[in-house]
């Protein structure tokens, strides 16, 4: 019974790991299709709908986890942000502590925030993307966080967060905005 029930749960994860596989490659076409981060909004569609199969009918396999996470960045870009929040969400819930990929939906999180003009939240989400172990977008991050404050009419905290963004001389590909950014509040 227990070797029946091992060999059906890698049966299953294998086929999940397919559809998954399946859905990534619609999914990098929708991206590859983007012009001037101006997102193929149709394209999204039949990605999301396989995403949301594997979700489905494989609900407990690894690859339904990483499922939740395409399916909120696909949300995201047909701009349907409580849809993409929820899914963010899940992915954070339902995976380890340790998975690298919980940066990416938190940063998701913060962008969908900042899309529904509740920039705190998003600020929140984007520092905790931000404390992700081994984080790999922190340029990145510093940009958006420095973004927030500069809405919310906090120059003094934006202001060091473009320096963050630009000042670590790890040759950034932000740092000429970054710098541009922080002499603007300099002036």
């Amino acid at each position: 019974i227990i070797f029946g029930f091992y060999y059906y749960s890698r049966e299953r994860e294998r086929e999940a790991l397919g559809l998954f596989n399946q859905a990534k490659q619609i999914y990098q076409k929708s991206t590859a299709a983007q012009t001037n981060d101006q997102p193929q909004t149709p394209l999204y569609r039949p990605a999301l709908e396989k995403f949301e199969e594997v979700v489905v009918n494989y609900s407990h396999a690894t690859s339904a986890t990483k499922s939740f996470l395409y399916i909120g960045d696909c949300y995201y870009h047909l701009k349907d942000y409580d849809k993409a929040i929820e899914n963010y969400m899940s992915f954070i819930h339902t995976s380890q502590k340790d998975n690298y990929l919980r940066q990416f939906a938190f940063e998701g999180l913060g962008y969908c925030y900042e899309e529904k003009e509740d920039h705190e939240k998003a600020l929140d989400y984007f520092k905790q993307s931000l404390n992700e172990p081994d984080c790999a977008i922190k340029n990145l991050l510093y940009l958006n966080i420095a973004r927030c404050y500069e809405t919310l009419k906090d120059s003094t905290s934006a202001l060091e967060y473009y320096k963050k963004a630009g000042g670590d001389g790890n040759n950034s590909p932000f740092i000429a905005l970054a710098e541009d950014k922080a002499a603007s509040f300099n002036n």
